[in-house]
């Protein structure tokens, strides 16, 4: 696996006024929606460092799985200017609410950048639930929870959890620390993280005019770079 790395110049075809105001009032999905993210899918435009919880049901199966993403401080300072209505210097979950409703009610367009499953066979998705933002140390943070449409009765023998923007205009990386956990953890079942190649937080990371000309800059172009949580249950 290799790893891309950031590109801080502005979108190209966008005044910084416009930039701007996509971020701020339509937040994350509806800067996808421009369709500008086909043209600059080897270069990331937006970076989020995630943690994510695999929820285990009664049946022994995965119900849910519980996000957190944290979002680069270039995008979350475009997306939280004249957020702060009373103007104390502070963003409260209220003053935030709007902007997390607008992303999660318009990730469904994008399966929620959430792959679970074996082999071809992708688990959907009900809508978000319990979801709001934060801001701390200048960074947005994203908390959601995806609840499983009709749970399998026995979870197959190795299954993938892997997040990650198709068009590459998002990447994903999975925190360093505290990247993925287990609720309700069967004792037969276990997860361990497989990620790229090259670290993820490297300072200057770039995909190679000739990866992309191997890979193909075509919309699943993200897919190459995903960090993936493989199951297994015994």
């Amino acid at each position: 696996m290799l790893s891309a790395g950031p590109d801080t110049a502005p979108v190209s075809g966008l005044d910084h006024d416009m930039h701007r105001s996509i971020f701020r009032v339509a937040g994350l999905a509806l800067v996808l929606l421009t369709g500008l993210s086909a043209p600059l899918a080897a270069h990331p435009h937006v970076w989020v460092t995630g943690r994510s919880t695999l929820v285990f049901g009664a049946k022994q199966t995965i119900v849910a799985v519980r996000h957190s993403w944290t979002f680069d401080e270039m995008f979350s300072t475009m997306a939280t200017q004249g957020l702060d209505a009373d103007g104390d210097g502070k963003l409260s979950k209220e003053e935030l609410a709007p902007l997390a409703q607008v992303n999660v009610e318009s990730l469904s367009e994008y399966d929620f950048f959430t792959f679970l499953g074996a082999g071809d066979a992708l688990a959907e998705f009900a809508a978000p639930t319990n979801y709001w933002l934060d801001y701390e140390n200048g960074q947005l943070t994203l908390h959601f929870t995806l609840p499983v449409k009709s749970p399998p009765d026995k979870m197959s023998s190795v299954s993938e959890l892997a997040v990650y923007d198709p068009t590459y205009f998002v990447a994903f990386a999975f925190d360093e620390s505290n990247p993925v956990q287990i609720e309700n953890k069967p004792a037969q079942c276990a997860a361990v993280l497989r990620r790229n190649e090259t670290p993820s937080d490297a300072p200057e990371r770039f995909v190679p005019d000739e990866v992309i000309a191997q890979l193909g800059a075509a919309a699943t172009f993200g897919e190459n770079f995903a960090e993936r949580v493989e199951i297994t249950c015994k």
